[in-house]
């Protein structure tokens, strides 16, 4: 017998010698392939990339959550008094243009369609001069911050605080025709909220000039010193009379501003914004506001991460706004990659050729206001933000 045993090991009956038979086999098992190196870097670089959205989202989200809302934010009440001096003698009806002008304001049966572009975001911005505590809470400056995508443009247009405008009804409120900057105030007057500023300058900005106002911003005036102190100052372009101007409004602290270039800390870039007092008044002055803003914007896209970190956590405690924590993470995703390549167009309302100045007081009391073309306006702003009107 074969060595091994008959059950192991057989002869052929041939002779020949046969490979081993077994009662049970094994399964064969396949050999494992190994994973590439690529594979493996393409799911460590995605895994990275989840985190950091991960990481960067709840960052933001954390830092817009910094920001006020409306509710959060008091508002002292007028007496009838005030409200009576703050209003004054209303028209009811448009004002008509002197004999050398051609055309007059829209009407309010002519109101334009309100139209809006899924393309351009619009944002009032309004920068708020009452303190804490304060009775009065006007606009010091309303700048409409038109963001086109398409573009990648932002456009900053103005109103000028005295341009008289049709008041909409509001909050069982109607009051013809008035100063747009009393609007702001009117609203949380009549409803006790800031929201309902917001709301009611929306919905003059909407009715007046046909562009529709997804969110308001407040920022109080006094804020923009902190702001500008962080991005290090600001450069500004200054003549003599302004340097005279603030020179008066510094009261020695800006004993070395001079004509010519000069670099701004952010209590002369204040004054520098504030003063209404030289060249084409409030014409003037909303360019230097919008002046600050666009260098702000500059100096922005050069600051670190840990500057802009700083930067954030001063300024969103300051910002009031109606919108949401996640419309406001959603348009800092969308909108931040766009800031270095964003052009910057700077504007104001009314534009040129469409107003004239009427005295609404008398002879012995003289109170100027701007009346313009509103219907004229608003075509010239639809068209400037690059706002495509739907045709029938």
């Amino acid at each position: 017998m074969a060595k091994g045993g008959k059950y192991l090991r057989q002869e052929s009956p041939r002779g020949s010698r046969q490979a081993p038979r077994r009662d049970y086999q094994e399964p064969v098992q396949k050999k494992k392939k190994k994973m590439g190196v690529l594979p493996i870097i393409l799911i460590v670089i995605a895994l990275l990339l989840v985190t950091i959205i991960g990481v960067g989202y709840w960052y933001v989200t954390n830092m817009l959550g910094l920001v006020s809302k409306p509710g959060q934010v008091t508002t002292p009440s007028m007496s009838a008094e005030d409200e009576a001096n703050m209003l004054g003698t209303l028209p009811t009806q448009p004002m008509t243009a002197p004999v050398e002008e051609t055309e007059t304001t829209s009407p309010e049966d002519t109101w334009p369609e309100i139209h809006s572009d899924q393309n351009i975001t619009n944002i009032m911005v309004v920068g708020q001069a009452a303190r804490e505590n304060e009775e009065y809470r006007l606009a010091d400056s309303m700048i409409l911050c038109s963001i086109n995508r398409e573009t990648k443009t932002l456009t900053m247009t103005s109103f000028m605080r005295d341009l008289r405008v049709v008041i909409p009804a509001y909050a069982g409120h109607t009051q013809g025709f008035n100063r747009i900057n009393n609007i702001y105030h009117l609203g949380s007057h009549w409803t006790g909220e800031v929201s309902g500023s917001m709301e009611m300058l929306a919905l003059a900005i909407e009715q007046n000039f046909g562009v529709h106002v997804d969110h308001t911003v407040e920022i109080g005036f006094y804020s923009f010193m902190d702001i500008v102190d962080l991005v290090g100052g600001i450069d500004a372009e200054l003549n003599q009379e302004e340097c005279e101007q603030m020179w008066i409004d510094g009261t020695g602290a800006n004993v070395d501003i001079k004509p010519g270039l000069n670099h701004l800390n952010g209590y002369q870039a204040l004054m520098y914004a504030r003063m209404r007092k030289v060249g084409h008044g409030d014409f003037d002055r909303t360019a230097r506001q919008r002046h600050v803003i666009t260098e702000i914007l500059k100096k922005c896209k050069e600051m670190s991460l840990l500057e802009v970190n700083d930067l954030f956590r001063t300024v969103m405690p300051m910002i009031v706004t109606d919108m949401t924590t996640q419309e406001m993470t959603n348009y800092a995703f969308e909108l931040i990659p766009m800031l270095k390549g964003l052009n910057i167009v700077s504007q104001s309302i009314p534009f040129e050729g469409t107003y004239w100045s009427t005295n609404q007081g008398s002879e012995a009391v003289p109170d100027w206001v701007l009346d313009a073309n509103l219907k004229k306006n608003g075509e010239m702003l639809r068209e400037s933000i690059g706002m495509v009107e739907a045709t029938e």
